[in-house]
C-alpha cells in the first residue's frame, strides 16, 4: 500500500543528482524536445537545444526514436513542479573538439545549397554546417565564381578559425595571396609604385594593376587621379599606359588598397622644389603630356 500512494518525487534528491549521468528510455517526441523516462513514473525534458552539438533546432526525431535507451545528464530537478530537464548532447562526443585540432588545415567541404552570396555545406567527418562566402573563393572576389559549383559537390576549404560554435572557412587562402607582392617587394604605404591602366570607368575613375601579374585590382577615384584638375579625366586613358601613383592605404586584413597618382605628383613637386628651388614645379609634366609623349602622339 505505501508503494502505491508514495509519491516518487519524495525523496528524488537522494536518487538522482544534477550534474550526474543516468540511463533514460525515450517515451515520447515533440517538436520541441524528446520525454525521458529515469523510471516509472519520473519523466525530464531534454529541449531541442540540447540534443546536438552541431544544430540547435534539430527535430528529436531525427536523434531518438521512442523506445531508445540513452545516456542523459541531469541540468536541474525542480521537486515541486516535478519537472526535470535531462542534457543528452553533453553525454556524446563533441565534434567541435575535434574540429578545433584542424584549425590553420585543408579540410572536406560538401556543398548542399547555393544562394547568390555564398556556399553552404557540411565540414565532412564532422557533421558541422558552415558557410563559404563567395569573396573566400578566390583573391579575384568575382561572385561569378560562385556559378562554377554544384550541390552535392565537394571541395576543400582551409578551416580559419571557430568561434562561439560557428566554422569559418576560406577556398582562397589555399593558394598564394597576391598581395604578397607587396610584402616580398617591401612596399608599404607611402610608397610610389608602378601602375598599368585596365579600364576607363564611365565614372571618371580608372582601374589599375598594381601588380606586374595583374592580379592586385584597384580603382583610382577621378579626384585622385591629378593634381591639376584639368587632368584629372579618364578619358585620356586607353589602357595599357603606366602610371606612377602613390600607395595611400593599404590594409592586409580589410583588403584596402587605395591609390593616388595626384599624391604622386604632390611628391614630385616637393621634391622639385626642395632641390632646385620654386620654379621647378613648373617643370612637372601633365598626365596628359606624359602619355602623349609615351605614345608618341
Amino acid at each position: 500500500v505505501k508503494d502505491l500512494n508514495s509519491d516518487p518525487y519524495d525523496d528524488i534528491e537522494k536518487k538522482y543528482k544534477v550534474g550526474s549521468v543516468y540511463k533514460a528510455e525515450i517515451v515520447k517526441l515533440q517538436q520541441y524536445g524528446a520525454f525521458a523516462a529515469l523510471e516509472k513514473n519520473i519523466e525530464g525534458l531534454i529541449h531541442q537545444s540540447y540534443l546536438s552539438h552541431t544544430s540547435r533546432t534539430i527535430t528529436p526525431n531525427k536523434v531518438f526514436s521512442v523506445g531508445d535507451r540513452v545516456d542523459v545528464k541531469i541540468l536541474s530537478i525542480e521537486k515541486d513542479k516535478r519537472r526535470i530537464s535531462l542534457d543528452y548532447k553533453s553525454t556524446q562526443p563533441n565534434p567541435w573538439d575535434k574540429l578545433k585540432d584542424k584549425i590553420g588545415t585543408a579540410v572536406k567541404f560538401k556543398i548542399t545549397n547555393i544562394t547568390e552570396k555564398a556556399l553552404f555545406g557540411e565540414l565532412v567527418g564532422f557533421g558541422i554546417n558552415t558557410m563559404l562566402h563567395w569573396k573566400e573563393l578566390n583573391y579575384l572576389e568575382d561572385v561569378e565564381n560562385l556559378k562554377k559549383y554544384n550541390k552535392g559537390q565537394t571541395i576543400e576549404v582551409l578551416l580559419i578559425d571557430i568561434q562561439d560554435e560557428k566554422a569559418k572557412v576560406s577556398k582562397r587562402k589555399l593558394d598564394k595571396d597576391p598581395w604578397d607582392y607587396f610584402k616580398q617587394n617591401k612596399k608599404k604605404t607611402g610608397d610610389i609604385i608602378t601602375t598599368r591602366v585596365i579600364e576607363a570607368l564611365k565614372t571618371g575613375s580608372i582601374k589599375v594593376a598594381a601588380d606586374p601579374d595583374k592580379k592586385i585590382i584597384s580603382t583610382i577615384r577621378k579626384s585622385d587621379l591629378a593634381l591639376d584638375a584639368a587632368n584629372a579625366r579618364s578619358d585620356i586613358f586607353s589602357g595599357g599606359e603606366k602610371l606612377d601613383a602613390k600607395i595611400v592605404e593599404l590594409d592586409f586584413e580589410k583588403r584596402i588598397l587605395r591609390l593616388s597618382p595626384k599624391e604622386a605628383q604632390k611628391d614630385e613637386q616637393a621634391s622639385l622644389i626642395k632641390k632646385f628651388g620654386k620654379n621647378a614645379s613648373k617643370s612637372v609634366q601633365t598626365l596628359a603630356s606624359i602619355f602623349k609623349k609615351a605614345m608618341g602622339k
